[in-house]
């Protein structure tokens, strides 16, 4: 994934107002909104506002290689994930819901955000899964 990210920098977009932290994140984790520039300077205004730190980032990376999905579920998941995401391979996914003996949702055109790429498919799919719950 270190040439994601070295890509991700590379491609990210530039401009007045636009982090670069925010600009890459954007290009690593969206497929639809990778160059959207608007977004990318809300992002990085809230990252200010926020006063988000490089080092919180360097720990959110840490915990998560160092995660460990339990045995067993307690609750009832779903898994989806985008065909393109270039953050965290799609195998892994399928192999989680493979683990918890679930069938995984895939998102085509979808980077690592489904939610930020994909909002309106993701929300049918909540809706529907509410509905066979109720």
């Amino acid at each position: 994934r270190l040439q994601a990210l070295l890509r991700a920098l590379c491609s990210r977009v530039k401009g007045e107002g636009i982090q670069w932290r925010e600009a890459t994140i954007l290009a690593l984790t969206s497929l639809a909104h990778a160059k959207d520039k608007p977004l990318c300077r809300h992002w990085s205004q809230l990252a200010l506002e926020a006063k988000t730190t490089l080092a919180n980032g360097l720990r959110q990376i840490v915990a998560s290689a160092r995660f460990r999905s339990p045995a067993k579920l307690w609750v009832p998941a779903t898994i989806v994930y985008g065909c393109d995401d270039r953050l965290v391979s799609p195998k892994c996914s399928v192999r989680l819901a493979g683990k918890y003996r679930q069938k995984p949702v895939p998102f085509c055109r979808c980077g690592h955000d489904v939610a930020l790429d994909r909002p309106e498919l993701l929300l049918e799919l909540v809706q529907r899964l509410s509905r066979q719950t109720s």
